[in-house]
């Protein structure tokens, strides 16, 4: 090179590179072939259920039209394992892309390190702000969390819901398989399921299996609060708990609880009864007064139904 072209090559600045730009710092993202990543088996919260195998098929469509997805979480073991710790559905699409013809040699990963309390968190954190777990999704995790020590006050601090929450999760979470096989089917809403273990203990899977069958006859796929009523020849709940000096404050707070759900659902047939409705703590916290005053001064005789107007009580409200 003569002394000419040396200066000329010397003047010349350099093509910028995010590998040398002083403003950019290097990762921690891994590329492995997606068949080198197991599974560790049970390990998962989610249900293999009809939506699960729905989401892995959509991420499936994705990746063979060109899609980005998220890099997985993975733990690197002592004896050089690599396991999906989150990202699962992720890792089964990128498998089922290759098999369909997909040109994919590695995917991105990050290793996630911690115990296995930090893997459940991780699982629960990830999922509540992208693809939510169900309640009973959710429960095995908050039971995870109990198994390692975590009482349910820890429990719900960590994840800023209430001790109620919680305790209705993990009822869930205790409650027999047959119960979860129900909600994994989507013939009983998690909600509909947690008030039927409340109200029938054991005998809550012979109700809620009588319930079905009940929906099935009406012509329906799925049960109703209502269902699980009718299915033990109970009577619906009355206001009359409350004694006849009480009645008019009842009912103006049960008017008011039916107006707050009516503009948060206007179309309640079209709604999920695990839908969430916001509710001022104030309000709640008065029903809840009336009624403890109520049962200190012993139970209220049987009184005439109150109005209207007061008996059509929300069929179901998850206030959290």
């Amino acid at each position: 090179m003569s002394e000419t072209e040396q200066t000329d090559s010397a003047r010349t600045p350099k093509k910028p590179d995010f590998k040398t730009d002083d403003r950019v710092k290097r990762g921690n993202l891994i590329k492995v072939r997606p068949q080198d990543v197991e599974i560790q088996e049970g390990f998962n919260l989610r249900s293999k259920s009809r939506a699960f195998q729905e989401t892995v098929a959509r991420y499936t469509h994705a990746i063979l039209h060109g899609a980005q997805m998220p890099p997985l979480k993975v733990r690197y073991s002592p004896d050089r394992r690599i396991i999906v710790r989150d990202g699962e559905r992720r890792l089964l699409a990128y498998l089922a892309a290759i098999e369909a013809g997909a040109p994919i040699e590695y995917i991105e990963v990050i290793e996630h390190k911690g115990n296995e309390v930090d893997d459940v968190l991780l699982m629960i954190g990830t999922a509540d702000h992208n693809s939510e777990l169900t309640p009973l999704e959710k429960g095995r995790g908050y039971k995870r969390l109990r198994q390692y020590g975590w009482s349910v006050g820890q429990i719900a601090e960590h994840w800023n819901r209430s001790s109620v929450h919680v305790s209705d999760l993990l009822l869930l979470a205790d409650a027999p398989v047959a119960i979860h096989q129900l909600i994994e089917e989507e013939t009983v809403a998690s909600y509909t399921a947690i008030e039927a273990i409340k109200q029938h203990g054991d005998n809550a899977i012979n109700v809620l299996t009588d319930a079905g069958a009940a929906a099935a006859d009406d012509g329906r796929g799925k049960i109703r609060p209502a269902d699980v009523t009718k299915a033990r020849g109970d009577a619906p709940p009355k206001l009359q708990l409350f004694k006849p000096a009480r009645r008019a404050e009842v009912v103006k707070s049960f008017s008011d609880l039916r107006d707050i759900v009516a503009k948060q659902v206007p179309e309640p047939a079209k709604v999920s009864d695990d839908a969430l409705v916001e509710v001022p703590y104030s309000l709640l916290s008065q029903l809840l007064r009336l009624a403890e005053e109520d049962q200190k001064k012993g139970k209220a005789s049987p009184a005439p139904e109150v109005s209207e107007a007061a008996s059509e009580e929300p069929s179901a409200i998850a206030a959290d």
